[in-house]
């Protein structure tokens, strides 16, 4: 019995630090994968705007529509996520700016 209770305690140890590392990792998955969007979204508006028949105004609009859904896309994402000291604040901070 005291076998198994050890087992036990011992995976409930493994799995809490597995998930604290997997939590870590989503952070930075998702904020790669934030920045990939945002360049997109740049080099998107940026080849809009050298089209020869493009309507500046239109585009310009089009491209600060895909910004702001981006950015509360990426807050919604980064909401939800939580760290461990000492990085713990560091989704707020993003989110704040």
């Amino acid at each position: 019995m005291k076998k198994l209770l050890m087992c036990v305690v011992l995976l409930a140890t493994n799995s809490m630090a597995f998930a604290q590392e997997n939590a870590s990792l989503a952070f930075v998955s998702e904020f790669v994968r934030e920045l990939g969007a945002t360049e997109r979204i740049r080099s998107t508006g940026e080849q809009e705007l050298k089209e020869k028949d493009a309507n500046r105004i239109a585009d310009a609009i089009r491209n600060s529509t895909r910004v702001q859904l981006e950015l509360r896309s990426s807050i919604g994402m980064l909401s939800g996520m939580r760290l461990k000291p000492p990085v713990d604040g560091i989704p707020q901070s993003i989110i704040d700016l």
